[in-house]
């Protein structure tokens, strides 16, 4: 879908308003409706939306994603898709941690897990793999990381603060991603 929709669009700008307008999406079903910062996003959308006319599409890598989460919830996902078919962004210096790295660094850096509250930041957070292996350590650990873990994500460049929005929403963790 992506690679079609980018022979009119180039690929890695497709990927972008996708990742944008999932986002965007998101957030907008916890923002208050009608709300300044909820026209502002909506506004964002809406012009995004404008450019392609035929957004089903998206709708429809939005619900391969859903899937894929539904199948393998702890995995850094978009980042493997976006390092695959773009190979990043050398511009910021940008190298995304493969999963199976997070996971050791989730595991050594963590240790056991507890069921009392904790927090995580990740700097450069691109797809969000390290936050991601940390809310797997955790439940792997049978410690509820929805409930226990708060995460704090950042990244210079906006495709990863989408990227990882996406996906620790989809995972449900409790996260403020910034950019």
């Amino acid at each position: 879908i992506l690679r079609a929709l980018g022979d009119t669009h180039g690929p890695e700008r497709v990927y972008r308003d996708w990742c944008n307008m999932f986002a965007l999406a998101i957030s907008n079903r916890v923002t208050p409706r009608g709300s300044e910062l909820w026209k502002r996003r909506e506004a964002e959308y809406e012009a995004i939306r404008k450019t392609y006319g035929d957004i089903a599409p998206f709708a429809d890598m939005s619900a391969h994603l859903v899937n894929i989460f539904e199948a393998q919830p702890f995995a850094d996902h978009l980042g493997v898709i976006y390092m695959e078919v773009f190979g990043g962004n050398k511009h910021l210096g940008q190298c995304f941690t493969p999963y199976s790295v997070s996971q050791v660094v989730a595991a050594t850096g963590i240790g056991e897990p507890v069921a009392e509250f904790k927090t995580a930041n990740d700097c450069a957070c691109g797809g969000g793999a390290l936050l991601i292996a940390a809310c797997e350590h955790y439940h792997n650990a049978g410690v509820n990381y929805q409930t226990y873990l708060k995460l704090f994500a950042e990244d210079l460049d906006a495709l990863c603060v989408h990227m990882c929005y996406i996906q620790l929403s989809l995972i449900g963790a409790r996260a403020i991603v910034t950019r």
